[in-house]
């Protein structure tokens, strides 16, 4: 007897061991396929919306974050953490030009909790993005930004996307974001997934 109960209990590890792997190799295949498939989405954002605004938008169009926060479920409160890039373009306003900001933001990142950070999802977001700086000044260091927009959380369904921060130039092409985001999902059990990033800040057209 001694000898099938210990037959079944390692019979019983390797079988959760081995499914467990099979898992989490297919999850991290997917990631890494669809990290893939963002840099190619960012590449071609900037070549195409580079030409079209690199003029009119004389700020940096390129950051790459990451931020800690929560995420905020039905059940418990846990950490999460957030990192990714972005691709974004606009005309900002400025007193001299008291209209409407015009801009766009493409971002693609993962967000995961602390405690089973592979049970996370990779995001994609579609993006509004309105910029404010108030002085016209050339040597204005900070621009206030408003963003929100549509995100494809996968594995977890949709949700809208919502934030906004500041941008500190260090020097012509290059700065520091300092930002708060939520992303709120649309669909089944109520989630939140709130966090404080930090980003570099890169102008690819200047």
């Amino acid at each position: 007897a001694p000898r099938e109960i210990a037959a079944l209990f390692f019979g019983g590890i390797h079988w959760r061991w081995h499914n467990r792997r099979v898992f989490t190799n297919e999850r991290w295949d997917l990631i890494q396929r669809w990290l893939r498939g963002l840099g190619l989405v960012l590449a071609s954002s900037v070549l195409l919306g580079g030409n079209c605004l690199a003029q009119d938008a004389p700020f940096p169009n390129l950051a790459l974050f990451a931020g800690a926060g929560i995420t905020n479920t039905a059940g418990p409160v846990h950490g999460s953490v957030h990192f990714g890039a972005d691709v974004e373009q606009g005309v900002p306003w400025r007193p001299s030009r008291p209209i409407l900001p015009v801009g766009y933001l493409i971002e693609g990142g993962y967000v995961g909790p602390v405690n089973s950070f592979a049970a996370g999802s990779a995001i994609l977001s579609l993006n509004y993005l309105g910029r404010f700086k108030f002085s016209d000044d050339r040597d204005s260091k900070v621009t206030v930004f408003l963003t929100g927009g549509y995100t494809r959380m996968f594995g977890s369904g949709n949700a809208v996307n919502f934030g906004g921060g500041w941008d500190f130039n260090i020097s012509e092409t290059s700065g520091i974001r300092l930002e708060l985001r939520d992303y709120r999902r649309t669909g089944g059990p109520a989630e939140h997934n709130f966090a404080v990033r930090i980003a570099l800040l890169k102008m690819v057209a200047h």
